[in-house]
């Protein structure tokens, strides 16, 4: 990734608020030490939010069905990486592809 930034753009997808991103933004710092890590594929992974249900409630599930998840419109967003939480955000478009904006990151041992 280049650490360059490109032009700003403001882009609008209803019902999201969407707000301006950075379409490269600065890519973090990396020590000598950690350099070798650099290569290591992970996932990552965003949860909107989850809900149980029984195996009946599923079995009723069709094409239009709504299913309401347990987390308001104005909570931030789970980032796991690997399925671990590490940090919070909110829901952004970029051009016509959803994203995220990291609004806190975890530090270890409070998750």
């Amino acid at each position: 990734m280049s650490g360059d930034m490109q032009q700003e753009k403001q882009v609008t997808v209803s019902p999201v608020r969407v707000s301006e991103l950075p379409r490269n933004p600065p890519a973090g710092k990396t020590t000598k030490s950690s350099a070798f890590l650099k290569d290591i594929p992970v996932t990552i992974s965003v949860e909107l939010g989850r809900i149980q249900m029984n195996i009946e409630e599923v079995l009723f599930l069709s094409i239009g069905s709504t299913i309401m998840l347990k987390r308001q419109v104005n909570e931030p967003i789970d980032l796991l990486v690997n399925g671990k939480l590490i940090g919070h955000g909110e829901v952004v478009a970029v051009d016509e592809n959803f994203g995220i904006r990291i609004t806190d990151i975890i530090e270890p041992g409070r998750e």
